[in-house]
């Protein structure tokens, strides 16, 4: 009986140091999944080449925004900045420049951003820029300083560098204001400084 008891109390040892081996390797999958996770939900809401929010991202918080001005009140606004002629460096210096530069414009608007603001490659070579408890009059002074960081900056294009300018429209939240009536505004606003001469932000 004897040998048996230690018989059976072997075997248990290491089914036991097997479960606990599949049970630290399942912790370890898990670990991993919860990290891929992670990842896949941030790169659902970043734009690869620039590495700024992306459009669905900007939507997301465009919507937070309008709920709490609608809640407390509060103030924002938003810029739609356009890189000016990106077609002629594209057909000039190729897409890899083209990407350069919108790397770089990425870069400027960002740096330009105040702590609580926020932007996002809103689509090809389109950003927008969110100003928070900011009225029309401020937003026009931010994206005009973005717009000013950009075009000092040297963007590299092909084996040179050249200077990039923006244009911009503005737009402010009023309450009542639907959300898409919002951007329009601030497209309408960026279609009106195109047409006035490019490299400029206007309301």
């Amino acid at each position: 009986l004897a040998a048996d008891a230690a018989l059976l109390l072997s075997r248990y040892e290491k089914t036991n140091a097997r479960l606990e081996k599949i049970v630290t390797i399942s912790d370890s999958y898990q670990a991993q999944l919860r990290d891929l996770l992670e990842q896949v939900g941030r790169l659902a809401h970043t734009d690869v080449l620039t590495g700024l929010p992306n459009r669905r991202a900007m939507l997301d918080r465009l919507e937070i925004e309008l709920a709490r001005a609608e809640r407390y009140g509060s103030e924002f606004s938003i810029v739609l900045f356009d890189v000016d002629d990106f077609k002629r460096i594209n057909d000039a210096y190729g897409h890899e420049a083209g990407d350069d530069v919108l790397v770089r414009v990425a870069q400027e608007i960002r740096g330009a951003l105040r702590r609580a603001d926020a932007c996002a490659r809103w689509g090809g070579e389109e950003f927008l820029a969110i100003y928070t408890e900011t009225d029309l009059s401020e937003a026009l002074d931010c994206g005009r300083k973005a717009a000013a960081a950009v075009a000092a900056a040297r963007v590299p294009v092909g084996d040179a560098s050249a200077s990039v300018t923006l244009s911009g429209g503005a737009a402010a939240y009023l309450r009542g204001t639907e959300l898409n009536a919002l951007l329009k505004e601030a497209d309408d606003a960026l279609y009106r400084a195109k047409a006035a001469g490019k490299n400029r932000v206007l309301a």
